[in-house]
């Protein structure tokens, strides 16, 4: 069989496995396809459970979105895949249900925000990223009086979900579809961490952490996403599901870790 022969049916043999995994691992918005009902999904709700997936849905969505975005993902092994800032997001504490913290950083160190109930003041404590077969965080809770050296393990379970597992069995939690809510970085700013946290129902609060500046306002999820900026109002945009991004009329792009 001629070379350029093979080579066809190898790419068509990629192209097809990629629909596959696409339309098994995404839940879709039945009403837009691509675009995905954020009101309903959102983090450390009660409610926030993946829609059920409509085969239908699934083809449409895929069929929306350009080649490159379904080929890389059959290629991924589950070391590639695991990034070194991919703790960078909010996390769930089972032992403190009211409460949340937020990771973000870099390959060598990083930065938790906490709060264990909502009436306490926010707390920033400093964390270590150690590299290896596993991540390892270690934490340091001595600002606050707890143990210096906390050491945390990042790894994913089969659902794709991230978690943060102590020797004490507690376990961190960051759901696979938690909707707009993490740690986002912006397009015109590789600087900026953004943070986006629920507060109740489609209420958010939206964190912007610039080098000498933190800037903190209402969000309120929904079929469009509605920020009320301090210097610009209220400004809409667009959250894509599978592109984990939120997209603005100015062509500014918050994409999540």
């Amino acid at each position: 069989m001629p070379k350029k022969t093979i080579g066809f049916f190898v790419l068509l043999a990629a192209i097809a496995s990629s629909l596959i995994v696409n339309a098994f691992q995404f839940p879709l918005d039945s009403a837009t396809g691509a675009k995905f009902d954020v009101s309903l999904r959102l983090a450390n709700s009660e409610s926030a459970t993946p829609g059920a997936l409509r085969r239908r849905d699934a083809i449409f969505s895929i069929a929306s979105f350009p080649l490159v975005w379904l080929l890389p993902q059959v290629a991924l092994s589950k070391d590639e895949s695991m990034v070194p800032t991919e703790y960078q997001a909010v996390w769930f504490d089972p032992k403190l249900p009211n409460g949340y913290r937020v990771l973000f950083g870099g390959n060598q160190k990083a930065t938790l925000l906490l709060r264990n109930e909502p009436s306490d003041d926010e707390i920033e404590l400093p964390v270590k990223v150690v590299e290896g077969k596993e991540m390892k965080l270690i934490f340091d809770f001595s600002p606050i009086g707890g143990q210096s050296n906390l050491e945390g393990t990042f790894t994913k379970n089969r659902e794709g979900s991230r978690i943060i597992s102590f020797p004490d069995k507690n376990a961190w939690i960051n759901k696979k579809f938690e909707g707009p809510i993490g740690v986002f970085k912006d397009s015109t700013d590789s600087n900026r961490v953004i943070i986006i946290r629920q507060v109740k129902g489609p209420e958010c609060v939206v964190q912007l952490r610039d080098e000498n500046k933190i800037t903190t306002f209402p969000g309120k999820a929904g079929t469009s996403f509605t920020f009320n900026f301090p210097d610009k109002g209220k400004v809409s945009a667009a959250f894509d599901m599978q592109r984990r991004s939120i997209t603005f009329e100015d062509g500014t792009i918050w994409t999540k870790y």
